[in-house]
């Protein structure tokens, strides 16, 4: 998609840059409000922040609607990362930059 994607940046998990668009992403493998303070405060780099988190995360699996409702809310993108023998992709589940333009 024309990206250039670096890893561990001014402490961000991932950095994704194409001409003056950058996103970022907070990668951890559980979702707690540490991970959300963390991702409200990359907003201060980028106007375009995601989490992603394993698909088997137990908060998200118990509590997905509450939580996409909270994240959605905060204008952060969710991703679930799913990482199996047999099968790997990761889902983006609410991208914030549909909102940002709404």
């Amino acid at each position: 998609m024309g990206f250039e994607v670096k890893g561990e940046i001014k402490d961000c998990d991932i950095a994704a840059q194409k001409d003056d668009q950058l996103i970022i992403i907070e990668l951890k493998l559980n979702l707690n409000i540490t991970l959300l303070l963390q991702a409200v405060d990359r907003f201060s780099l980028s106007d375009i922040v995601y989490i992603a988190i394993p698909k088997q995360c137990t908060l998200y699996k118990k509590q997905s609607k509450q939580v996409k409702k909270l994240i959605k809310r905060l204008g952060i993108g969710l991703m679930i990362v799913d990482i199996q023998k047999t099968a790997q992709y990761v889902e983006v589940v609410f991208d914030p930059q549909i909102t940002l333009h709404v």
